[in-house]
């Protein structure tokens, strides 16, 4: 769980990218600076974990607001800060072409994340996928749907699965074992 107060995850955030959010909150005027700034920072954040663990990281981020998805898309300080990663948006305006390109990107990558408010959440199977980033609530369907997103086996691992190579029980020689979830809590009335 990542809480609104986290000092780890606040530690991630420039002054520079935290002036430029803020300022895109002001010239959008329906943005929630603090929620913005959290979910930002938590991207980055999660993105960092995992690859000082040593796994890829492809994250998709389920975000309370579409617009908050947009901001950080063109955020030049959040790329700056996450120079090797490929960040995309997939949010209900966006086009057909530029989603499957998106997903294009994403399936060959091994350092992405994808903002997204619900649209990845179903008919998106991406192996690669090994974090969800939970900001918004959902319904039992859809918390299932999207941990789904992270757990799905890769297909190399399925047949050394099935080859007998490796086991359920132990990490070793496997490329994905791990599917990770993080859930930010923008409030102690968030779990209430």
């Amino acid at each position: 769980v990542i809480r609104h107060d986290d000092v780890k995850v606040k530690s991630v955030m420039s002054p520079v990218l935290r002036d430029e959010l803020k300022k895109w909150c002001e010239d959008r005027g329906d943005l929630n600076l603090d929620e913005l700034l959290l979910e930002a920072a938590s991207c980055l954040k999660v993105q960092q974990d995992l690859l000082a663990h040593g796994w890829y990281a492809n994250s998709i981020l389920y975000s309370c607001r579409a617009p908050n998805c947009d901001a950080m898309a063109v955020s030049k300080m959040m790329k700056a800060l996450a120079p090797n990663t490929n960040i995309d948006v997939i949010v209900s305006s966006t086009p057909c072409y530029e989603r499957e390109g998106a997903k294009s990107r994403i399936a060959i990558s091994e350092d992405s994340l994808l903002l997204n408010h619900s649209i990845a959440k179903e008919g998106f199977d991406n192996p690669l996928t090994n974090a969800v980033i939970v900001s918004r609530n959902m319904d039992a369907l859809g918390i299932q749907q999207v941990l789904g997103r992270a757990a799905r086996i890769l297909p190399e691992d399925r047949q050394k699965l099935l080859d007998r190579l490796i086991s359920i029980d132990s990490p070793i020689g496997w490329k994905k074992y791990y599917a990770n979830v993080y859930v930010i809590c923008h409030g102690d009335e968030t779990f209430v």
